[in-house]
């Protein structure tokens, strides 16, 4: 049986950053299996951009307006990549954990998601 995605709940995932050979490029990447089941569920999933910060135009701002645009009821911050390893990925997780805290959104960690989680609520990783 195909599910079709209710429009209305919408959930947010992050994506890992992939440094492509051969060109000076980042690009955002996410696993197509998570968005296949987060579709079977009956959820849209809608995939977070890595917003760097530019002079003049800070990630935060950025972010609250994709926000407000999307209107997640849940985040799902997603795995790859080691926490330092691209501060771009780093802060527009932290500025969603701050933002998911304060509006008291469901949160669910896939591995360095949940690392992330732990990084933000103060742990430190060994």
């Amino acid at each position: 049986m195909i599910i079709s995605p209710n429009p209305e709940i919408v959930v947010a995932i992050t994506q890992r950053i992939d440094k492509v050979t051969g060109r000076a490029e980042l690009r955002d990447a996410l696993d197509q299996r998570l968005v296949q089941l987060l579709v079977h569920a009956g959820y849209l999933p809608v995939a977070v951009p890595n917003i760097p910060s530019v002079a003049g135009h800070p990630t935060e701002r950025t972010l609250e307006s994709w926000l407000q645009a999307v209107q997640p009821v849940a985040l799902i911050l997603s795995g790859g990549n080691d926490i330092g390893e691209y501060p771009a990925r780093d802060d527009t997780e932290r500025y969603l954990l701050s933002w998911t805290n304060e509006k008291r959104v469901p949160v669910l960690g896939i591995c360095r998601g949940l690392q992330m989680m732990a990084v933000w609520a103060g742990v430190d990783l060994v």
